[in-house]
């Protein structure tokens, strides 16, 4: 099994009772059949192997490791658009780092506690607290913006 070849690849680590798995496969698949033979797909079951996931940092499941010349280029955990998961395996042929978004649920959590520490704020006049509130509401605008923005957001390395 893969652990960074020098291949263009896609990695998608899963397990048998993963329903989120199941359900995003097809989706994969598809993506997977219009790239060809430019990027190599793989299904990595990390119950039979737990080494490779190990090697790769897997935490859980689903997740997609975008692979260029040996190199982790993307990576994504959790159910993926058939967008998002074309862009992944763009990022595999490009060697473009993709910058990784929040998903509704996080930012909804950022703006949240942006809230509580504003509040908070107020209530016992701490200038500390402001800058919490605003960094926390910071962060959440910055994800937001590249969520809207109309080209995918990606970031370049020189390596």
């Amino acid at each position: 099994m893969s652990t960074y070849t020098d291949r263009t690849e896609v990695l998608f680590f899963t397990t048998p009772h993963c329903s989120t798995c199941k359900a995003v496969m097809p989706v994969a698949n598809a993506v997977a059949v219009r790239f060809g033979s430019a990027v190599r797909f793989t299904e990595v079951d990390s119950t039979t192997d737990p080494v490779t996931p190990s090697a790769h940092r897997v935490r859980g499941v689903p997740t997609f490791i975008a692979i260029h010349q040996g190199s982790e280029v993307a990576r994504a955990v959790g159910t993926r658009t058939p967008q998002q998961l074309t862009e992944l395996f763009e990022a595999a042929v490009s060697g473009s780092r993709l910058r990784g978004q929040l998903s509704r649920t996080d930012r909804s959590l950022r703006l949240g506690v942006a809230a509580v520490f504003a509040t908070a704020a107020v209530v016992t006049a701490t200038p500390a607290l402001w800058g919490f509130a605003g960094a926390a509401f910071l962060f959440a605008l910055w994800d937001l913006a590249a969520a809207f923005s109309t080209e995918p957001v990606r970031m370049h390395f020189d390596d």
